[in-house]
């Protein structure tokens, strides 16, 4: 047990970000005795896990399993693919919508939004963030347009981008954060563009994959496969993903609801 809260605790100390851990977990309602008890080698509450999962995008399957990158992304095999995402998430009109690109013709769809949850009577406000990567093209871009929402743009340098698209980029290093004693401004203050601006893109790639860089591709695959281990994806998941597809949006954000209720 004490070799799996060590482990826990590198891993908690990759999460901080250079951030002090004591007003971090704090911040996110636990006491400061719940977190000298932690560091002393009691295992994480179930608590603390699903509120590292909803304030920082971590991925339970690397925090507790070891498997997979640290963050998690919505892999989109298409267009199609990623704005069928998009019209289940942005049933709600509260969304924040930035278009991340490092060649403007390979993109990651950023959605955020401010929210909360209660934590022992207290309320815990943080911000919601989705990361849609994969085969997105400009015809998400162009759909996105057609949706009439305020779309900005993060132009990411190349090994950036290969990180946000692996699941190797999180919240804090993206948005940025900031302490009683130091900050950082994260990619997103010194990247974003206007909202509703869309990036200059080649219209050739309109119908079909984009050739995604030689480079960049190797990489995202090298990054992938240093995370993936022997995680494959299970028959059950397979069908459940089906059935999830056939739900129209105002069915799919009513199953996200339930499902956020449940961790």
């Amino acid at each position: 047990m004490q070799m799996i809260n060590n482990d826990f605790l590198l891993k908690l100390d990759f999460l901080l970000q250079k951030r002090d851990m004591f007003p971090w977990l704090m911040s996110l309602g636990f006491t400061q005795g719940m977190v000298n008890r932690l560091k002393k080698g009691q295992p994480p509450s179930g608590e603390l896990l699903r509120a590292l999962q909803r304030t920082e995008r971590v991925s339970l399957r690397w925090l507790i399993d070891d498997l997979g990158p640290p963050y998690s992304i919505t892999r989109a095999v298409s267009d199609a693919d990623a704005t069928e995402q998009l019209a289940a998430l942005l049933d709600a009109n509260d969304w924040d919508i930035t278009l991340a690109t490092a060649d403007s013709v390979g993109f990651a769809v950023v959605v955020h939004r401010d929210t909360q949850y209660k934590y022992r009577g207290k309320v815990i406000a943080y911000r919601q963030v989705e990361v849609i990567a994969g085969r997105v093209t400009v015809a998400t871009a162009s759909w996105l347009a057609e949706q009439a929402r305020g779309t900005g743009l993060l132009r990411l340098e190349p090994e950036d981008m290969t990180r946000l698209e692996s699941g190797h980029l999180g919240n804090m290093e993206l948005f940025g954060w900031q302490d009683a004693r130091k900050q950082s401004p994260g990619l997103w203050l010194n990247r974003r563009s206007a909202p509703g601006q869309l990036p200059q893109i080649n219209p050739t790639h309109n119908n079909g994959p984009y050739p995604m860089p030689q480079e960049r591709s190797e990489a995202l695959i090298v990054n992938e496969d240093q995370g993936r281990h022997n995680c494959t994806q299970s028959t059950e998941e397979t069908e459940l993903l089906h059935e999830y597809r056939q739900l129209t949006p105002g069915q799919r954000s009513a199953i996200r609801a339930v499902l956020r209720s449940m961790i």
